[in-house]
């Protein structure tokens, strides 16, 4: 901290380093003022003693200055401090999904003509079709939560949930568009203080849209987004609402715009654990259905039905066969809309009928990366026979895997089973990361479960 004086004298001469030099009265001869410095009088030693005395007390106030500003340094951070807070607390609150800072979030995609959407972090508005959407309608193919919860990575930390959409949008906007992005947007409305709003990056469309190619008039460009993940801490809440929104931003050669939420639909946020559905969609590839439960080649616009729903994935049946599961991204929901769940009590019993046997499993349980269950195997012929468990399964999201039998189960299927007689035990099957779908056996019975 410096000073500036009045007098304009040397600092260095206030604090008694320096002396000051001497003034010389009026009428004084040269020789008269040497003889002044070599005998200095009285007026100079009451001067001197006036600076000394001045040196003091700006030593005391420099000092007092000095611990009074370390004081103040030590109660308020500097500005670039300040600013590292605020930093991080937007980070934490951005990978928390709670924010606590009043700024905007802003897409990474840059475009010099065209503004990029802006989403307020605190206080996110609720993603609602404006009123000139109808210039750009939305046709939904499907709509999926895709990801992991808590403790489901294989490798490092859990990625979170997040949106899927896929589809295709009209320009009913009177003109050709030369610039376009489509972003999908995930509102998730937890509590009074956490409302979470996830976007996707990127410019979303299938093919880029430019002056090379433009999105013509009446024409329709497909789409697919994905958004930002949730938190998978939330996988353990049900959101007050939940809503998947998507937004279009736009502009002419002519330099009309448009910016807005075209479509938005309430989603299911049970979809993440697996949920019961009765849906109807098409395929839109051809491929053949990820499971043991049959070989058949499925074509595109075929039509299925989709019994189950769980993350980015659905159970398929055919004519009343079960398929397999396939990825929600390859298929065309007939609704348009999000899957919707149905309510469903947990599977009690299941029985199935093989040969002259009957099998059946009661009593399920998911315990941790298991499904447990009691079986009984009754011979209803007039032959003794033996059990035989090979080809019995369960499908669940992930894969397939075989069942195990207990001790006893094991020593009753060793012996052959007389007519008339039951014997029973436990079985389990591998669960892995995935949720229960389905059990049966290959080339014959496949029941969906419910857990």
């Amino acid at each position: 901290m410096s000073f500036v004086l009045s007098s304009g004298l040397d600092p260095l001469m206030v604090l008694g380093v320096v002396p000051p030099p001497l003034p010389q009265e009026q009428g004084h001869t040269q020789e008269q003022g040497h003889a002044q410095e070599k005998e200095p009088g009285r007026g100079r030693l009451l001067w001197l003693a006036g600076a000394f005395g001045l040196a003091i007390l700006a030593v005391g106030v420099g000092l007092v200055v000095l611990l009074t500003g370390a004081d103040e340094a030590s109660d308020k951070p500097s500005i670039a401090a300040a600013a590292l807070d605020e930093e991080k607390s937007v980070d934490q609150a951005d990978e928390q999904g709670a924010p606590t800072a009043d700024l905007e979030q802003v897409d990474e995609r840059s475009t010099p003509s065209q503004p990029l959407p802006t989403w307020s972090v605190l206080h996110p508005d609720k993603p609602l079709p404006s009123v000139d959407a109808e210039k750009l309608p939305v046709d939904m193919f499907n709509v999926a939560l895709t990801g992991e919860c808590s403790g489901e990575a294989r490798k490092g930390k859990s990625k979170g949930i997040s949106l899927q959409v896929v589809g295709e949008a009209a320009n009913k906007f009177g003109d050709v568009i030369h610039r376009a992005t489509v972003t999908g947007l995930l509102y998730l409305d937890f509590s009074d203080e956490v409302v979470i709003l996830r976007a996707s990056s990127g410019n979303g469309f299938r093919e880029d849209i430019g002056s090379d190619k433009p999105w013509e008039q009446d024409g329709a460009e497909r789409f697919v987004v994905f958004t930002r993940e949730v938190d998978p801490i939330y996988c353990r809440y049900e959101p007050r609402e939940a809503i998947a929104a998507i937004h279009l931003s736009v502009e002419t050669p002519l330099g009309s715009t448009y910016e807005g939420v075209v479509w938005s639909a309430p989603i299911d946020w049970s979809m993440i654990k697996g949920t019961p559905v009765d849906e109807t969609a098409s395929l839109l590839l051809a491929g053949k259905a990820k499971s043991e439960l049959t070989s058949e080649t499925l074509s595109p616009q075929m039509e299925v039905h989709l019994t189950r729903v769980h993350r980015g994935k659905a159970l398929l049946d055919l004519e009343g066969q079960l398929l397999g599961w396939a990825d929600l991204i390859y298929l065309q929901l007939k609704s348009g809309q999000p899957p919707k769940s149905l309510e469903s009590k947990p599977t009690d019993t299941l029985s199935f009928e093989r040969g002259t046997t009957t099998v059946t499993l009661r009593g399920f349980q998911q315990q941790a990366s298991t499904v447990q269950a009691e079986v009984s195997v009754t011979n209803n012929g007039e032959k003794p026979l033996t059990c035989d468990f090979k080809s019995l399964f369960l499908l669940s999201t992930t894969t397939t895997s075989q069942v195990v039998l207990d001790d006893t189960m094991l020593a009753a299927c060793q012996a052959k089973i007389a007519p008339a007689t039951t014997i029973s035990g436990r079985v389990s099957f591998a669960l892995d990361t995935g949720a229960p779908l389905a059990l049966g056996f290959r080339k014959g019975e496949v029941r969906t479960l419910h857990l």
